[in-house]
């Protein structure tokens, strides 16, 4: 999986990871600080944002985020303390761009909000089931998405031409993996789909780098997807050799018993 954050901060830029490499540009210097603090052990991001002087990452030894903002103003909410929500704790974390203090935080089992477009989170609210959600990505001009685990979206505010794009590889079961929006630019996005195929819209300045990690991507996806084959074909020819094996043991009973039977009947005829 590739992850991909724009940065408002200290200009428009970008983070982009994939596995243990991740590649930035213009994002704030903790931030920063933490991600080569990251490759050096090795680590891997799982999921990362940047907000207006705001930014949260999670990798797979830690969870950090600035030291004031978005989330430590969560962390610190009556919502947080009373569930007793750690940083730790927290998986996903999305800054809201025209509200400071506003969010959307998940963590394994719990969603919570604050600040979300009025839409977007009578959307949420009206849902069956707010522990279905995928992913949110929320950006400039009050545009939004809702994403679900059986691959359905909602969404407001965003272009026609990625409404429709979006539409049609739905219905060609093309379902989104991962989405984010600029907070700064109401036309740029980038989209992750689960066979590893991304959609974006950005500066054509960033484009080699993104696509040398999307790249990688989808060929991490592909090897995961061969090796998936290869074990299921594995799976087959060991239940096929049982069946077989079965089969010449159930043959030779068989013969056995005939060969029994022949016996007994030789013996009566002598008798």
């Amino acid at each position: 999986m590739v992850l991909f954050a724009f940065s408002s901060n200290p200009g428009n830029g970008y983070v982009v990871s994939c596995g243990t490499d991740t590649a930035w540009q213009s994002i704030p210097e903790g931030l920063s600080d933490k991600i080569k603090a990251t490759a050096a052990a090795n680590d891997t991001v799982l999921s990362i944002s940047v907000g207006k002087n705001d930014w949260f990452i999670n990798t797979s030894s830690s969870v950090c985020c600035s030291q004031s903002g978005a989330v430590m103003t969560f962390l610190s909410s009556a919502e947080a303390q009373n569930n007793n929500i750690r940083l730790a704790d927290i998986e996903q974390f999305v800054f809201m761009p025209n509200t400071p203090t506003g969010y959307f935080c998940a963590t394994a089992n719990r969603q919570m909000w604050s600040g979300l477009p009025k839409s977007m989170a009578d959307n949420i609210r009206l849902s069956s089931s707010k522990s279905d959600i995928r992913c949110v990505a929320v950006g400039a001009g009050e545009q939004w998405i809702i994403v679900r685990e059986d691959g359905s979206f909602a969404f407001s505010g965003i272009s026609d031409d990625l409404a429709k794009t979006l539409k049609e590889y739905r219905a060609a079961s093309k379902n989104i993996k991962y989405i984010t929006f600029s907070v700064d630019k109401a036309d740029y996005y980038f989209v992750e789909f689960e066979d590893g195929s991304t959609l974006y819209l950005f500066p054509t300045s960033w484009q080699p780098q993104i696509r040398e990690y999307t790249n990688k991507s989808q060929d991490m996806a592909i090897e995961q997807s061969n090796r998936r084959n290869a074990g299921s074909a594995s799976a087959r020819m060991a239940s096929n050799a049982r069946s077989a094996a079965l089969l010449d043991l159930a043959t030779f009973n068989a013969e056995v018993q005939m060969l029994r039977n022949a016996e007994t009947c030789a013996r009566m005829a002598l008798i």
